[in-house]
């Protein structure tokens, strides 16, 4: 089983590979924000909380997650090298379809 760190580095690992950026969200003065804001060539924002495989997210995480949602800004969960992949192949769709 894969750490956080270990996902969180295959995860910004294979959005480079792809063209993309993966930034470390800190907002301070808001708690329960995504891990990472991923900007993609083609314009598009994504925004990914990282887990351990079996992690949980948190009451302020699940809120903010939510709030974000209603601004029509989804939030991705991942905590596995498959979902990674998962991502990945969406997102390339995102980006050859223009």
């Amino acid at each position: 089983m894969n750490s956080e760190k270990q996902i969180e580095k295959k995860f910004c690992d294979k959005v480079k590979s792809i063209g993309g950026m993966a930034l470390k969200f800190m907002a301070t003065a808001c708690a329960g924000v995504p891990d990472r804001i991923v900007l993609l060539p083609n314009g598009k924002v994504y925004f990914v909380e990282l887990k351990r495989e079996g992690g949980r997210i948190s009451a302020i995480q699940n809120i903010m997650f939510e709030k974000f949602q209603r601004l029509g800004s989804p939030v991705r969960i991942i905590s596995t090298e498959k979902m990674i992949d998962e991502f990945i192949a969406e997102v390339c769709e995102d980006v050859t379809s223009i």
